[in-house]
């Protein structure tokens, strides 16, 4: 998720985590305020992180590289990549969705303009299970294939992903969109490429009716071995589109 805060190899080897740490109290850098922790209940399903109909999510960076940029998130029905579901961000990173048998909500490719890329996983990677309880952390290891997107039968890159998602704990948080109670959902993911390494720790902050509202995450990326970037960010969601008919 999220197009202009994705730039480069680091978009194409991070795109498929949904943000690190979690929340703290009133910091004036982070966009919302922490208000308190509670136990985590119920559980979560995909229509809770991602509400899958069409529209354009606002958001701002309120922390990190980018600070004070806002952005867009639009999701739109699509028959690409064998997906049901794109969301596309500024810049044109876009990200391809659909629902398994299990009613898992997996990522089936990924197209990154910047890097002329197409990343294929293989399985399709879950990124919101179809209920994901406060029992413990659930893995998932799929294949990753980039592509050149001008010549989709060249191969740029392969290797393995790995991707752990665990429902820590519930918050009750104060956002631009108003004082609500959330989920958070702690998300590790590990891209083992040929020439590349990535990793991500994210955060999210969940609120069914809205979605994901406050996403917190740390990349690291390097490529033979050297350092190539680190970058830490919050985001917060800002606006939400009208249900359809409002």
């Amino acid at each position: 998720m999220s197009g202009s805060t994705r730039p480069g190899l680091l978009a194409l080897l991070t795109a498929v985590s949904l943000a690190g740490g979690c929340a703290s109290p009133r910091d004036a850098d982070l966009g919302y305020d922490l208000v308190a922790v509670l136990p985590a209940s119920s559980t979560i399903t995909p229509s809770d992180i991602y509400p899958l109909r069409e529209g354009a999510w606002s958001w701002q960076i309120t922390r990190g590289d980018e600070a004070g940029h806002p952005f867009q998130r639009r999701r739109a029905a699509t028959d690409e990549y064998g997906a049901t579901w794109s969301e596309t961000a500024d810049g044109g990173h876009r990200e391809f969705w659909t629902l398994d048998d299990d009613g898992n909500l997996v990522m089936t490719a990924v197209v990154e303009p910047a890097d002329q890329a197409l990343t294929i996983f293989d399985p399709p990677m879950v990124i919101a299970y179809s209920r994901l309880s406060p029992d413990g952390p659930r893995q998932q290891q799929v294949n990753m294939r980039v592509m050149d997107l001008r010549r989709p039968r060249r191969m740029k890159d392969q290797g393995r992903v790995t991707r752990t998602v665990e429902y820590v704990e519930d918050q009750l948080i104060r956002t631009p969109l108003g004082t609500m109670s959330v989920k958070r959902v702690d998300i590790s993911f590990t891209a083992d490429l040929r020439l590349a390494r990535a990793t991500n720790v994210t955060t999210l902050l969940v609120y069914p009716p809205f979605g994901c509202v406050v996403e917190k995450r740390v990349d690291r990326v390097t490529v033979i071995g050297i350092p190539l970037r680190h970058r830490d960010q919050t985001l917060v969601m800002t606006e939400v589109p009208p249900e359809p008919g409002d």
